[in-house]
């Protein structure tokens, strides 16, 4: 705590365009550093500077090597099959993200914050040696659970949540599904809702953009989706019109709504 201390006040009697190289150099030698780098500079300077890092990563000009863990047992065991070495850094390139779009939050920089979490969203690290007889890019999710942070932050509603506070109501549809495809298919909106204590913005009308997207998608895949989002519109005249409207190709919807909605005015589903 007290070298801490005393990298903090040489930085702050520094020139400011002198602080972030030399933070970054403790910081290279020492994660302990990563914090108190974030400190000294503001949210366009830290938004420049981990906005860079996470390119650097995505171009594969940072790289995880990794080898079998002589322990794992294919039979039963849960330990993890692989074992990896960060010699480039990217643990802390990617927990100063993490922290950089919890801070967008509070701060309510959305643009910024959006724009960090795509980026995240669509990360492939590059792995070297032998993950390679599995893949040789590991994505974030993946990445966060192999290193064992993946509980230190909740990282798929915030990185869900800029991106729905970031973009515009004509884009969001989209981006929140190649979000979820990329980062955790299992993931429901349902959670975001819950995470910001249903009082996101237009969310009712989102969520029919959201059906109508999905129905529109032609993958069964996405049903799971679908019917989270319809259990959650209380709409049920749009929710009979879109489902009559692709009753053809997407019968499971209507069945869905007779299920989910036994209340339902039987006049209208029949007519």
């Amino acid at each position: 705590k007290e070298l801490v201390r005393r990298v903090r006040n040489a930085a702050q009697n520094l020139p400011e365009d002198c602080r972030d190289g030399f933070l970054l150099s403790f910081r290279n030698q020492d994660p302990r550093f990563e914090p108190l780098h974030d400190e000294l500079l503001s949210i366009e300077e830290l938004f420049f500077n981990v906005k860079e890092r996470i390119v650097l990563i995505g171009e594969g000009k940072k790289q995880l090597d990794s080898q079998y863990n002589p322990d794992w047992d294919d039979w039963y065991n849960g330990d993890h099959q692989f074992l990896f070495t960060d010699d480039d850094c990217i643990t802390a390139d990617i927990e100063s993200a993490l922290r950089f779009i919890h801070l967008c939050i509070d701060r309510e920089y959305y643009r910024e914050g959006a724009e960090v979490s795509l980026l995240l969203s669509e990360l492939r690290i590059s792995v070297v040696g032998e993950y390679n007889d599995v893949d040789d890019t590991i994505g974030l999710r993946d990445f966060l659970y192999e290193i064992g942070i993946d509980e230190k932050f909740n990282y798929m509603n915030e990185i869900m949540y800029l991106l729905y506070m970031g973009n515009s109501s004509a884009e969001r549809c989209k981006i929140l599904y190649n979000a979820i495809n990329k980062l955790d298919n299992y993931y429901s909106l349902s959670q975001l809702k819950e995470y910001e204590n249903n009082t996101l913005p237009d969310f009712e009308a989102f969520l029919k953009s959201w059906i109508e997207f999905l129905l529109n998608s032609n993958n069964f895949n996405d049903n799971r989706h679908l019917f989270s989002a319809q259990s959650s519109v209380d709409d049920i005249d749009f929710l009979i019109s879109n489902a009559k409207k692709h009753l053809r190709d997407r019968p499971e919807f209507m069945l869905h709504i007779l299920e989910d909605h036994q209340n339902a005015d039987p006049i209208k589903l029949l007519d």
